[in-house]
Formats: structure tokens, C-alpha cells, sequence
């Protein structure tokens, strides 16, 4: 799931998180990120760090920390 999220992620748009609607065929529909996705993006990159560790192929702690700036600069009202 990481390696399509990572491939989709700042598509269409320059927030680093996922695009709101992405058809089959490859096409984004709306770019805008869907905030309840991401956050369940970022429980799975925190959980697999807890389980994994980040010294494999994917640093899940420098993935989550990624998305959770981007998370908190265009999902967070302050």
C-alpha cells in the first residue's frame, strides 16, 4: 500500500499528502487531500515503524513525519 500512496502523494497538487480522488485509468479527478485518509495514512506509517523499525527499504518514522508536516500545514486551522 506505501509504494502507491508514494507514487500518488503531491500529484496534483504541492501539499506531499494524497490526492482527494484519483480515477482507475490514472487520472486525478480533485487534488485536494481528504484529511481522514491521511490521517489513516499516517496511523499505518507510525504503526509499521512500531512494528518494523525504519532501517528496512522504507523509513516509515521519516515517512509519517513527512506527511504529518504536510498533514498539519494544510489540514490544521490554528
Amino acid at each position: 500500500l506505501w509504494r502507491y500512496v508514494d507514487y500518488w502523494q503531491g500529484r496534483g497538487n504541492t501539499t506531499n499528502l494524497m490526492p482527494y480522488e484519483i480515477y482507475g485509468n490514472g487520472t486525478i479527478k480533485d487534488g485536494n487531500t481528504a484529511s481522514d485518509g491521511d490521517q489513516d495514512i499516517i496511523t499505518g506509517l507510525i504503526e509499521a515503524h512500531r512494528r518494523w523499525g525504519s532501517s528496512g527499504a522504507i523509513n516509515y518514522a521519516a515517512e509519517a513525519n513527512t506527511m504529518l508536516a504536510g498533514f498539519w500545514t494544510y489540514n490544521v486551522q490554528q
